[in-house]
């Protein structure tokens, strides 16, 4: 498994993969807009957005990552935050997806992140996600509530 930096040409399977998250996760009822899409990828070439890709054998992208840093809300101080982490079903369990997280801290040290924030939104997996997670150092800190209005 390896996994590298975004490159335009994987603008395809990162969306095939975006269209598998939304008819897999919680969102499956809501709006889903390959032009939208297309705008956050290119969101990923300003700098203060990453996206990062899971090649397997077959050099198919079987994950992917997408992150941002701004600053807090209350100070300069910066956070950088997941805004999608997924790994197609037959590689969950893989080493894609810490590989993918990993990039993503990298990138994140290398910003001046003071905070590394994961969150799980989708509610697939999302115990075993979470436990994942934990094992990777980072904490449970909250709840993330919603109800659909």
């Amino acid at each position: 498994m390896i996994v590298r930096e975004m490159r335009p040409e994987d603008v395809g399977a990162c969306t095939v993969l975006g269209m598998q998250l939304h008819q897999e996760g919680y969102f499956r009822d809501l709006d889903f807009d390959e032009n939208k899409m297309m705008a956050v990828w290119q969101q990923i070439q300003q700098d203060n957005f990453c996206g990062f890709v899971a090649i397997d054998k077959h050099n198919d992208v079987v994950g992917l990552f997408v992150g941002l840093i701004c600053e807090h809300w209350f100070g300069k101080d910066l956070l950088a935050s997941d805004l999608t982490l997924y790994v197609t079903p037959f590689y969950r369990g893989s080493s894609a997806a810490m590989r993918l997280i990993k990039a993503f801290e990298e990138w994140s040290k290398a910003k001046g992140a003071k905070v590394i924030s994961l969150g799980i939104s989708t509610g697939i997996t999302a115990e075993r996600t979470g436990k994942f997670y934990e094992r990777m150092g980072f904490n449970d800190v909250g709840k993330f509530y919603r109800r659909r209005s």
